[in-house]
């Protein structure tokens, strides 16, 4: 995907990802997408806006291949009563992630009249500045213009899907682990549930926020809360100290400092 931004090589672009990811680890409100973007600009050449326009697309190809996980449950079946929720949040994820998907789109094709939108959105919205709001938007249009809509998007669309995938079975070796009688599609709906619910900016590392959505996943296949709890607090912390361990040795390799990119990020964040 950072292909038409900047080409770079498997090594670099797996270690800016988990950069980004110790970052959210660290740091709240997901500042870790800001910390791999200026990662990936002091290791490269790459423009931020430009890099920060693929991790938008990322993610909107991110939450509607949860969302088809969600889907693919539902037609499995899960509990009755439990059909509810999980139709509700698949049915509100996907239009948000499908409206995200329409927005970029146009942002690409028709930056003008998507400019002139936001304007006038964010006359109505005062908790907004109209400049800070108009200038994010602007970056984010310079970067978009950089982004090729060819088949290299059917690529990653594809290899997302798969990493989606062998995640999901680390979710159900989870499971196994834990001797918990559930399909693997309690595992998927886990792993949906649990980020989704972590793509909204929150507390470092995610905590609570994983957890919960782990017990809301296991209720609809009447699993136990306790159950829930101590299969996601494991799974939680082994992802945690791994992918920090990884992210600040990958930070020590580029010879990058943490504290220097938490002081970049939150200004990045404030002038946007």
């Amino acid at each position: 995907m950072l292909e038409p931004v900047e080409r770079v090589s498997w090594s670099t672009s797996t270690g800016v990802i988990f950069s980004g990811y110790m970052a959210n680890n660290l740091l709240p409100l997901r500042l870790g997408e800001i910390v791999r973007a200026l990662v990936l600009g002091q290791v490269t050449s790459a423009r931020v806006e430009g890099t920060l326009s693929t991790i938008v697309l990322e993610r909107v190809f991110d939450g509607l291949i949860l969302v088809g996980m969600i889907a693919l449950v539902l037609v499995s079946g899960i509990r009755p009563e439990a059909g509810g929720i999980v139709a509700y949040t698949g049915v509100v994820s996907a239009f948000v992630f499908a409206g995200a998907l329409l927005f970029v789109i146009g942002a690409r094709l028709f930056p003008q009249p998507i400019l002139r939108g936001v304007r006038s959105a964010l006359s109505w919205v005062p908790i907004v500045e109209e400049e800070k709001g108009l200038d994010a938007t602007r970056s984010l249009l310079r970067g978009l213009k950089s982004l090729a809509f060819d088949r290299r998007l059917l690529a990653v669309v594809g290899l997302s899907a798969a990493v989606w995938i062998l995640e999901g079975g680390m979710f159900w070796v989870g499971l196994r682990a834990f001797s918990i009688e559930a399909g693997v599609e309690a595992a998927f709906l886990t792993l949906a549930f649990v980020n989704l619910s972590i793509l909204i900016p929150s507390a470092p590392g995610y905590v609570g926020v994983f957890q919960g959505a782990a017990i809301l996943a296991f209720e609809a296949f009447g699993l136990p809360e306790e159950v829930a709890l101590s299969y996601s607090v494991v799974l939680h912390v082994l992802q945690y100290v791994s992918v920090t361990v990884i992210g600040l040795i990958v930070l020590a390799v580029y010879g990058v400092s943490l504290a220097a990119l938490r002081g970049e990020s939150i200004a990045s964040e404030y002038t946007e």
